[in-house]
This record gives structure tokens, C-alpha cells and sequence, in this order.
């Protein structure tokens, strides 16, 4: 990718220190061209960054969340996407292929991973690998 070849990057709860610490990193790539911070709480501090765009979106489990939130990737070309909490890794682990289709990446782990995460027998014996 070329500097010329910038992306638009959409960080999510960016009310919690991760969020903030991945617009601080963002921000000073060359290769980005628009920052939005997203989150649940209009009064989360990473939506008061200078040089970011806020958008406030529902919380992850709401009915309307995948329709209002690939309406605002649509809409704003955005080409990469930061969750930060565990209930956005499984919402993109969950929807990759829909993402995967339109070109929008996303850090994302394998949704084995909150298989694993979420049993705590299931962590015990894959720790004990």
C-alpha cells in the first residue's frame, strides 16, 4: 500500500484505555486517512480526540447493531476496523465473511479462540497443552 492509497479506520470503545492507545497509534500512520472512534457512550473521552470523527453506535447485542454499523462502514469507505472488546471480537469473528467480501479489514481472532475463552474447562485443558 502506497501513502497515496490512504484508508479510512474505524476504532471501537474507544471509552476504554485500548481503544484510546489504538487512535494514538492510528493517527500518526501515514497510511490513514480518516480516524472515527466509535462507541456506546457519547461521553467516552476517545470521541474527543482532536482529528477523529465520533460515532456513537447501539451496544453489539441490539437488534439493529449489524444494520447500523455496516450502514456506517458503507458509508464512510471505511477499509479497517479496530474492536477492542471481547463481545466486537465475537460480532466480526461471527460476520468475517460478510467484511471479507467487501475489502474491510478487522484484527480479529478465530472464533475458536472464544470458544476456548469462554469455558473455563475448555481454557484449563488447552493451557495444559
Amino acid at each position: 500500500m502506497s501513502v497515496d492509497n490512504k484508508v479510512n479506520v474505524l476504532v471501537m470503545a474507544v471509552g476504554s484505555p485500548l481503544g484510546q492507545s489504538i487512535i494514538k497509534a492510528v493517527k500518526s500512520s501515514l497510511y490513514v486517512d480518516q480516524v472515527y472512534a466509535a462507541d456506546i457512550n457519547e461521553l467516552a473521552s476517545g470521541l474527543y480526540f482532536d482529528n477523529v470523527k465520533p460515532v456513537i453506535l447501539p451496544l453489539v447485542k441490539e437488534n439493529d447493531y449489524f444494520d447500523v454499523l455496516t450502514d456506517f462502514v458503507e458509508k464512510n469507505n471505511i477499509r479497517v476496523i479496530f474492536p477492542t472488546i471481547a463481545l466486537e471480537h465475537e460480532f466480526f469473528a461471527t460476520h468475517a465473511a460478510y467484511f471479507d467480501e467487501r475489502k474491510v479489514a478487522f484484527v480479529r481472532c478465530d472464533a475458536s479462540v472464544f470458544d476456548i475463552r469462554t469455558d473455563k474447562y475448555e481454557s484449563l485443558q488447552f493451557l495444559k497443552q
